[in-house]
């Protein structure tokens, strides 16, 4: 079988930096050529799959972590325009009252 050529021409425009298979019949050799791509990638850059930051034991709970929060420095919440100080903690009350927390 040929191997399905992946279209990575970060056209923006289109929507996708990398197509998406046609079909689902197309998804198995969509994946073997993604994966092989990634690999090539990987090569070049001279990253070994061990030394990524994923492999490090301390951080093995981000594999399992899949909510996050995410926030901006100068959050209303979280900076005081007007004292010109951060409030981490009026920021937490906020996401307890309108999340249960974080």
């Amino acid at each position: 079988a040929a191997q399905e050529q992946l279209i990575n021409d970060a056209e923006w425009d289109t929507g996708q930096v990398i197509a998406p298979p046609e079909s689902d019949a197309d998804q198995p050799a969509w994946l073997s050529a993604l994966r092989s791509w990634r690999e090539e990638c990987a090569d070049v850059l001279g990253w070994n799959a061990g030394d990524l930051v994923i492999a490090n034991p301390a951080l093995e709970w981000t594999q399992t972590a899949f909510v996050h929060v995410q926030m901006h420095p100068f959050d209303r919440y979280f900076f005081n325009q007007t004292s010109k100080r951060f409030t981490p903690r009026r920021w937490l009350a906020d996401l307890r009252a309108r999340y249960g927390g974080v």
